[in-house]
């Protein structure tokens, strides 16, 4: 009876040992979030606007989204009138959408193959040493659309 009870004794101990679950510990991060943009119309623009579409702005009140490398979406953040964020992540690496991207993602047809809305505007690393993160991304055409002549 007592190497019954002991058997079953190191095969709980064995099973609750495998099973049990590490909880990711949530790393408070901030950060600053600035933009610049790609031409996207048709013609040659002037060289003034070409300079100034290539000089970087704070991403003021702008929504981004987190997603695993898997594209799974995680969580969502809104940027403050000065570009900057603050949330909860595990450690880990992330990609950031910006809104349009998300939101074209929601719509399009199942059939459509577009693998724009799969590349993240920028990726966040998350670490244990580091909580500040300065981000600069181009906003970029939606190469899911028909080109503008």
């Amino acid at each position: 009876m007592k190497k019954i009870f002991l058997i079953a004794a190191i095969i709980y101990q064995f099973y609750s040992c495998t099973t049990a679950k590490i909880i990711p510990t949530n790393i408070s991060v901030s950060g600053h979030i600035e933009n610049n943009q790609q031409y996207i119309g048709g013609a040659r623009p002037p060289e003034e606007l070409l300079e100034k579409l290539a000089v970087y702005y704070p991403s003021s009140e702008q929504l981004f989204y987190v997603k695993t490398s898997t594209n799974d979406l995680i969580t969502s953040f809104k940027t403050d009138s000065v570009g900057n964020y603050s949330l909860q992540l595990p450690i880990g690496t992330y990609g950031i959408f910006r809104q349009e991207k998300q939101d074209y993602e929601q719509s399009k047809s199942e059939k459509q193959k577009c693998d724009w809305v799969n590349v993240p505007d920028f990726t966040l690393i998350i670490t244990e040493k580091q909580s500040e993160y300065s981000n600069h991304y181009t906003i970029d055409r939606n190469f899911c659309l028909e080109p503008i002549p």
